[in-house]
């Protein structure tokens, strides 16, 4: 941080800790709470409606939150949308005492559609908060290492909830699992409370930048001016902010790109839990140990995302980061023992630290010098469209192959997908 401007320690200082206590979440409830629902005998297709609410949702508000968050506090609508969003993590932790196993599985599968609701706010609004609140200079900075603090985060819950599961009865261990998630959640909101939007004198652009910064900065004051003088939207203006033109534009390449990056991810995500719990009869804490081992790699390769995206690009570094993804399921297809399983996280992890720090960047840098909201509620429409799709599509696969064909299939798909994102031009 030695070299870090002083005006944009805080704002690094409380993302930084924002992806901390995050990562507390993910190494915990959301690390575990598909194999509880496995556990409670909830079949693949049960498994995909979880994963695919988060997606169906956001394609329904999405656009919406993007014309919605014209001349609106960027700040406040995400705090507001991730406290509505986490607070649902909180009746987890009382759910194994007072419900049958069924009942638990449906009643989870309907709070993942009701916390998807804000989380779509969040969604679309965080990207564009960190964009005011990162300049453009220091964004992969920030985002390789959030990264790594989220993978040393999510390795430390992981081992520690792997030794509460292993010592602590069933259902128990996993209320405790449960709470120390929503503790996390709850400080991952606290510190987004404390960050500040940078003024847009100090939002910069590099020179060599294919975006124009002065567009750039008059969109930032203009923004800033407009919060002060809301209006309510007619329903045309409404209609108008949607930006439908942004599909028909040259960002139409990005939106199918990370869609398909998207579908690929999540076709074999609703097998995962059941593969590791029927059929290889892992252990919490083997699944705790490839959790951390996912994540350190994670946190390896995180740490060199500056380096990998200055040499490669956004979009190739995508790409490179799926191509490793794909060595995940057909590790899982093959496997008979927790090796397999094992080293599977290894590629798992250093392809999703490539691949989550280089996208989301990806999609604010063709989408400069413009606006940057209405292009990231496309970028997010077609990525819950992808995982929709792959979340539903993937157990229908299994169940007409059989999971070990399948995870080979989807495999297959993630490489060949990977290798076009990275050689689009």
């Amino acid at each position: 941080m030695r070299l870090v401007p002083q005006e944009y320690r805080r704002n690094f200082w409380l993302l930084f800790s924002d992806i901390g206590w995050f990562g507390v979440l993910s190494g915990s409830t959301i690390a575990f709470l598909a194999i509880y629902v496995a556990r409670l005998g909830a079949g693949t297709e049960q498994i995909g409606l979880i994963n695919a609410a988060p997606a169906f949702v956001s394609l329904l508000f999405s656009l919406s939150f993007g014309a919605w968050m014209y001349g609106k506090p960027t700040r406040r609508v995400v705090l507001i949308n991730a406290a509505l969003m986490r607070i649902y993590y909180l009746p987890l932790i009382l759910l194994p005492v007072v419900l049958t196993a069924p009942l638990q599985i449906w009643l989870i599968i309907i709070m993942a559609f009701l916390m998807s609701i804000p989380g779509a706010g969040v969604q679309v609004g965080f990207t564009v908060l960190f964009g005011e609140a990162v300049p453009e200079e220091w964004r992969a900075y920030v985002a390789g290492t959030r990264n790594a603090i989220f993978a040393v985060a999510c390795i430390l819950t992981a081992l520690v909830s792997g030794f509460i599961l292993k010592s602590t009865p069933f259902p128990g261990g996993y209320q405790i699992v449960f709470a120390v998630g929503f503790v996390g959640a709850a400080l991952s909101v606290a510190s987004l409370y404390f960050v500040r939007l940078l003024p847009a004198v100090q939002v910069s652009v590099p020179a060599h930048s294919s975006g124009g910064s002065p567009d750039d900065m008059l969109y930032r004051a203009t923004l800033r001016e407009s919060r002060k003088q809301q209006a309510s939207l007619t329903a045309r203006d409404f209609h108008a902010r949607l930006r439908f033109d942004i599909v028909k534009s040259p960002y139409s390449k990005v939106l199918l790109l990370i869609f398909a990056f998207h579908l690929t991810q999540y076709l074999p995500l609703p097998l995962f839990p059941i593969l590791s719990v029927k059929i290889l009869h892992l252990s919490d804490q083997i699944i705790s140990i490839g959790s951390a081992l996912f994540y350190l790699f994670m946190f390896m390769a995180s740490t060199r995302m500056p380096q990998i995206a200055g040499r490669f690009g956004y979009q190739r570094t995508t790409g490179i980061g799926l191509i490793s993804l794909a060595i995940y399921p057909i590790f899982l297809a093959v496997a008979q023992n927790e090796w397999l399983y094992l080293a599977a996280n290894i590629f798992g992890g250093t392809g999703w630290a490539l691949a989550s720090g280089a996208m989301y960047n990806y999609g604010l840098e063709k989408a400069a010098p413009n606006p940057p909201a209405p292009y990231l509620a496309w970028f997010t429409l077609f990525a819950n469209a992808g995982m929709l799709l792959g979340a539903l599509i993937g157990p229908l696969v299994s169940n007409w192959a059989g999971i070990r064909l399948a995870l080979a299939i989807f495999a297959a798909v993630r490489l060949i997908t990977g290798i076009i994102i990275a050689r689009k031009k």
